[in-house]
């Protein structure tokens, strides 16, 4: 009774800070938009050889990647000792510090080490908040969060994209930095609504084994990786195509791949509804087919018109997978090792990311950048595909099960 009465009261306060639940997607996704639209002005103010400043600037936007990828795993280590929500306070404030150090460090190589612990931070910001909504929070209402905070990472890429280009055009490329002060009144929201349970690892001891290990997630996390590296195609790859077909007009890429976030948007934010309405398999797929459709439209797009529409059903697809996958690892992963499920997921998700266009320039030079996005829709179909069939005869063959147990039985 009374367990039950402290997880109530937990669940009522953490309505209350929602804001703050919701905020690990979009500080994420504020590590590339809030820089993208001033690289070529950071370039100049690094000098040098133009090949080097131009590489210094699109390293500024790939280490924050690297201490995600890093960072996954450490986190996930720190949220089981330390509680989610302290590991939320000092990441938050790290995030603030780390990130707006563009606003007043000139050396290069200052600026890379801030941007790599930027991406530790933000992946303990990501492991913080998915093990408060965990712990706290039922399989439905974990559904619907985590689409929101989708979306909302979605929504904010899109804003954060399109102000950092008008601020970096008025003032210069060091404003944008100020975005990362949002970490500031993260840090202080989080010390006053957020309240937390023991952590469950705590509680129940590291040494006890349970049938959902991290561990035995690795199978899950391994298809994570190609999958990833898929969702990030339209907004590693669109701008070359359009080159290729001979549209570089700024405004119009702009255009073109906002039509991905909004359709992001709204996928993340119908995640829980699909959810509840078609079950996880058939939603899982429905991302698949988005997402499958819109890197062969790409494939086939010759004009901006075209490649809106592909980057609209790539962005759809991305919005119903992401949360799924999130949600698949909070669903599987046993109480006392989620921290550190949720932690290797952020590493397994960002490695995808990070390999995209290592991936991409090989194929691209073989077989033409337009073939090669057609060719891993065509895979993407057929996985899809395999995935919904292998469900059907699982279905199948444990109702086949059934009928026989029911038979002998008798």
């Amino acid at each position: 009774m009374n367990n039950s009465t402290t997880q109530s009261h937990s669940t009522g306060a953490l309505r209350w800070a929602m804001p703050v639940l919701l905020a690990s997607a979009p500080a994420m996704a504020l590590l590339y938009t809030a820089v993208s639209p001033v690289l070529p002005e950071l370039a100049d103010y690094l000098g040098g050889e133009p090949g080097e400043a131009a590489l210094m600037a699109q390293l500024v936007m790939m280490v924050p990647s690297i201490g995600l990828m890093f960072g996954g795993p450490l986190t996930g280590w720190l949220v089981d000792r330390l509680g989610a929500r302290l590991l939320l306070i000092v990441c938050a404030g790290i995030y603030a510090l780390t990130g707006s150090a563009g606003l007043y460090l000139d050396s290069a190589w200052s600026l890379l080490l801030s941007r790599f612990f930027l991406g530790i931070s933000a992946a303990g910001l990501g492991t913080s908040t998915l093990v408060l909504i965990g712990e706290n929070f039922d399989a439905q209402a974990r559904n619907r969060i985590v689409g929101y905070q989708s979306a909302c990472g979605a929504l904010m890429g899109l804003l954060s994209m399109l102000l950092a280009g008008f601020l970096g055009q008025m003032a210069g490329w060091r404003l944008p930095f100020s975005f990362y002060l949002l970490g500031v009144p993260l840090l202080l929201l989080s010390m006053l609504v957020i309240t937390e349970r023991a952590p469950a690892s705590v509680a129940m001891g590291y040494k006890s084994k349970e049938k959902s290990s991290v561990r035995s997630l690795m199978p899950l996390y391994l298809g994570f990786i190609p999958l990833f590296a898929a969702v990030f195609t339209s907004s590693t790859q669109t701008s070359f195509l359009l080159a290729d077909s001979g549209v570089s007009k700024p405004t119009i890429l702009a255009l073109v791949l906002a039509m991905s976030a909004l359709a992001n948007t709204l996928g993340a934010s119908g995640y829980g509804f699909l959810r509840s309405r078609l079950g996880s398999r058939y939603v899982f797929f429905l991302g698949l087919i988005a997402l499958s459709i819109g890197h062969m439209v790409l494939g086939l797009s010759r004009g901006a018109w075209l490649a809106g529409l592909g980057c609209a059903m790539t962005g759809l697809g991305a919005g119903v997978l992401t949360p799924h996958l999130v949600n698949l690892v909070l669903d599987r992963a046993s109480e006392s090792q989620r921290g550190r499920a949720v932690g290797v997921m952020y590493s397994a998700l960002f490695f995808g990311s990070f390999l995209n266009p290592l991936l991409m320039a090989p194929l691209a030079a073989l077989l033409g950048r337009h073939v090669a996005v057609f060719g891993i829709g065509i895979l993407l179909t057929i996985f899809a595909l395999l995935t919904l069939l292998r469900g059907r005869w699982k279905d199948q063959s444990s109702t086949a099960a059934a009928e026989v147990s029911s038979s002998s039985v008798s």
